[in-house]
């Protein structure tokens, strides 16, 4: 299943929950409706900006399902359980270019590098709480959003260090 078939899950998860139709909720919403981090907006840039960002989105989804498969809803457990197994494979085709590009050439390394400094200060968005996310929170559904950061820190971190790249 690829990004457009998780879209799908995820929007039909949301009908089911609103009785809304799923191509209503994904095609005809106002502008002001549509929410999205800076972090995905960044213009593409290069090779090594394109690597870094997604291995750094792709360790952030995971995380995010992973603790999503323990949700106390079991559609969004089971739907997040699905999605999961399918994203390690974008994880680990981010994490080999991480590395290949990481410790590649003296000019892959400092476009790796240059990128990650370029792009560290936007990390944090991925972990902001939505409005009323607190509740779903509360009732177990899904998990605190500065736990999913520290989760993110713990699988990062040493991911960057062993591809030769300083965590600014």
């Amino acid at each position: 299943m690829d990004e457009l078939g998780h879209a799908t899950i995820w929007y039909g998860l949301l009908a089911d929950i609103t009785g809304d139709n799923p191509d209503r909720l994904a095609f005809f919403r106002k502008a002001a409706e549509f929410r999205n981090v800076q972090f995905v907006e960044l213009p593409k840039g290069d090779w090594a900006f394109t690597i870094v960002r997604q291995f750094l989105f792709d360790v952030a989804e995971h995380v995010r399902l992973e603790a999503l498969t323990g949700s106390k809803f079991e559609p969004l457990a089971a739907a997040a359980a699905k999605m999961r197994n399918e994203e390690l494979y974008h994880f680990r085709h981010s994490h080999a270019w991480l590395q290949r590009l990481g410790l590649g050439t003296e000019e892959s390394h400092r476009r790796m590098q240059n990128t990650l400094d370029e792009i560290w200060l936007y990390i944090s968005q991925l972990f902001e709480p939505l409005p009323a996310e607190a509740l779903l929170v509360e009732a177990s559904y899904v998990t605190e959003p500065s736990k999913l950061c520290t989760q993110w820190d713990t699988l990062v971190i040493p991911n960057l260090q062993q591809a030769d790249l300083i965590v600014p």
